[in-house]
């Protein structure tokens, strides 16, 4: 059986203050992931490889996306 996931991962400076924070998380003894920080956008069991292609191609062809803080957030409002 073949399973795909569909990641979101951030850019390095916000990847590693994920990485810093998970590794705090984990010294306090919270379980932790060996994935890269990330969003999971979606998961498949048993996709056809040609599908696949088709998500691949639309997905490096999306714009990045910008996240910002609440308050950056609301003085841009």
């Amino acid at each position: 059986m073949n399973r795909y996931v569909v990641l979101a991962r951030f850019d390095k400076n916000t990847e590693e203050k994920l990485i810093a924070l998970r590794r705090e998380m984990t010294n306090a003894g919270y379980a932790s992931s060996e994935w890269p920080p990330h969003i999971t956008l979606a998961a498949y069991e048993d996709l056809d490889a040609e599908a696949l292609c088709v998500l691949s191609d639309i997905a490096y062809r999306l714009e990045r996306l910008e996240l910002r803080d609440r308050e950056t957030h609301r003085r841009a409002a």
